[in-house]
């Protein structure tokens, strides 16, 4: 029965990683992959876990673009899953990895920089007293 629920995609071509990755579902993901790996071959196994669905998205490109990153991290760190894929725009799982590397560059400039404001009106209302 499960295997026949794995094998099944949904209007958007997502099939059962797809949806863990786009909710986040850490624990459901564990136990397909366990099932997989119990009872599939790695190639079958790795066709899953790099099935692109009809955006062209793997399961990775979905963990990144719901800013899932606990599932990220944990699709990462399968030999299975390969961020080489891209999808119909042209978008790697590496590329994102970039992306979203500069994302957080970005975060931690702009709270630097709030902090620095933040010194600096403390100074000034300091000097007005």
């Amino acid at each position: 029965m499960l295997i026949m629920a794995s094998t099944k995609v949904n209007y958007g071509g997502n099939n059962c990683t797809h949806i863990c990755a786009m909710q986040g579902s850490v624990d459901c993901f564990l136990i397909l992959f366990a099932f997989f790996k119990q009872r599939m071959s790695d190639q079958i196994t790795k066709k899953f876990l790099n099935f692109r669905n009809k955006q062209g998205n793997t399961p990775l490109h979905e963990a990144y673009l719901h800013e899932k990153y606990d599932m990220v991290h944990l699709l990462r760190s399968t030999d299975l899953v390969d961020d080489t894929i891209a999808n119909a725009k042209g978008i790697t799982g590496a590329k994102l990895e970039q992306l979203y590397e500069i994302k957080l560059m970005e975060e931690e400039v702009a709270k630097l920089e709030q902090e620095n404001l933040d010194i600096q009106y403390k100074q000034e209302e300091n000097l007005r007293i």
